[in-house]
């Protein structure tokens, strides 16, 4: 009789056993399945945050385009740097500016617009270009590049913002701690160019400007 009874509960301890097993796996199972669902989700969220991008704009016053300038056969008004300043009545021309000698792999041949009467005459030219940027505070930086057979001052919104009075063969200036003078809009670049030696046989001026604007677009 003892025996039987021993033998019944080892039994039901048995069915026990293996009805917690049971539901230990079940509760395991439900549990990797909500951590892959979590994973997924996770995974998908992490994708829309990736397809924000960043993308360049650059701003470009190259070698070649047109400019207002002025001959210096006389001062232009106070005003000639400023953005107010109307300079509808100064001549239009490409650069670079200049005069002289053409011959092969001279420089003189970058000379889009030929200053014929300066010998002699005039020393300075001064010359004026607008751009329009979007957002002033998505600037990044700005590079100033100018080949003048003489000294030249740079202004950029009326300020001045680089003068070299040696004259050196062309050189990029990082002008980038003048970004905080930009204005969303329409910005001018003003430049006076000077020529060291007035009764030289050549002459050469030619600015270039460069800006590069982030624009980031996507979700956050």
């Amino acid at each position: 009789m003892m025996k039987r009874r021993l033998e019944g509960y080892t039994q039901k301890g048995r069915c026990l056993s293996l009805r917690n097993i049971v539901i230990f796996i079940v509760i395991s199972f439900s549990f990797i399945l909500n951590m892959s669902g979590n994973f997924k989700q996770n995974a998908y969220a992490k994708g829309e945050r990736g397809n924000s991008s960043e993308k360049e704009r650059k701003v470009q016053i190259k070698e070649g385009d047109e400019w207002r300038y002025f001959k210096g056969k006389k001062k232009p008004s106070k005003k000639w740097k400023d953005n107010e300043f109307d300079d509808s009545n100064w001549q239009k021309g490409n650069s670079g500016f200049g005069y002289g000698k053409k011959q092969e792999n001279d420089k003189n041949n970058r000379n889009k617009t030929d200053l014929t009467d300066m010998k002699g005459s005039y020393s300075t030219i001064y010359v004026r270009n607008n751009f329009i940027i979007k957002n002033a505070h998505k600037i990044t930086n700005m590079i100033l590049s100018v080949d003048c057979d003489g000294p030249f001052i740079a202004y950029l919104n009326g300020i001045e913002i680089l003068r070299n009075e040696s004259g050196l063969p062309k050189e990029r200036f990082d002008i980038s701690g003048f970004i905080h003078e930009m204005f969303p809009g329409e910005n001018i670049l003003a430049i006076e160019g000077n020529n060291d030696d007035m009764n030289s046989d050549t002459f050469t001026f030619i600015p270039e400007y460069e800006l590069t604007e982030n624009e980031t677009n996507g979700t956050e």
